[in-house]
């Protein structure tokens, strides 16, 4: 983006519809194949990324049956463009580590991201932001998942009738722990009557009101912090909390204390 550019400018809106156009169409391309991540990075064009039982493979555009053009390739202005839709001060934060958001596509098309800098400062260009621009965009699917369908041992579903308890659920970077916290949510929701409280950041599958009432909480949006969803959730007489990811110490130690506190 030149220094012309000005946030909320018609450049600025029309680089927010190229670039949502180029992940929409990247998405249609993909939509038969097993897409975890969609990898955007300045001047490179969009990748895919799978992890199947641990095996993570990337294939670009070209790999997919599209051409590779000058046109398909993501520029600064594009890069800044959905860096907004993700974190609309994401000027001031970029420099000290990547920013985690949502991107919202339509009333149905909403998917996690990640932004963050790359390449080093020999890429330094006139807006002042050192580095190039990448993005990594998880692609959360519109349907969640049936417990039963995870291939999950017979004691999950125990887990989930019971009445008081602690579930951890840990692992690497799409091992499915994302799905199996959804699904876990939406078998006590189809089969006891309460309210379920979600503390999330951001909140990713829809989850759908059925014998539950639920509130899914958005960090940063509806909370400023995990610690203070999950202590605001314990005043509702929730049947469950799901926090959707533990990141610092704070978050850690309330969410813990509450679990130890009801098992």
């Amino acid at each position: 983006m030149n220094s012309a550019t000005r946030p909320g400018s018609t450049e600025e809106i029309g680089d927010k519809v190229t670039i949502i156009g180029k992940i929409e169409g990247a998405m249609a391309l993909l939509a038969e194949q097993a897409v975890s991540n969609l990898l955007l990075r300045e001047n490179r064009q969009i990748e895919c990324e799978t992890t199947i039982n641990g095996e993570v493979s990337i294939c670009n555009l070209e790999e997919a049956g599209d051409r590779v053009t000058e046109a398909s390739v993501l520029t600064r202005d594009e890069m800044r463009a959905l860096f907004s839709l993700v974190a609309p001060d994401w000027e001031s934060r970029i420099r000290t580590g990547g920013i985690d958001g949502p991107i919202r596509m339509g009333p149905t098309a909403r998917y996690r991201a990640n932004i963050f800098l790359w390449g080093g400062a020999q890429n330094d260009v006139a807006d002042g932001i050192p580095g190039l621009l990448g993005c990594l965009i998880r692609v959360i699917p519109e349907t969640v998942p049936a417990l039963a369908d995870l291939g999950l041992p017979g004691q999950i579903r125990v887990l989930a009738d019971a009445n008081y308890g602690f579930f951890l659920v840990a692992g690497p970077t799409g091992a499915g722990k994302t799905s199996t916290m959804a699904a876990f949510i939406d078998h006590i929701n189809e089969n006891r009557v309460g309210h379920i409280v979600t503390i999330e950041d951001p909140i990713e599958y829809n989850l759908v009101e059925k014998k539950c009432r639920i509130t899914p909480r958005e960090v940063g949006t509806n909370v400023s912090t995990i610690a203070l969803g999950v202590h605001d959730a314990m005043r509702e007489i929730p049947l469950a909390i799901m926090v959707g990811e533990v990141r610092d110490s704070d978050s850690l130690v309330e969410t813990f204390q509450i679990g130890r506190a009801h098992v």
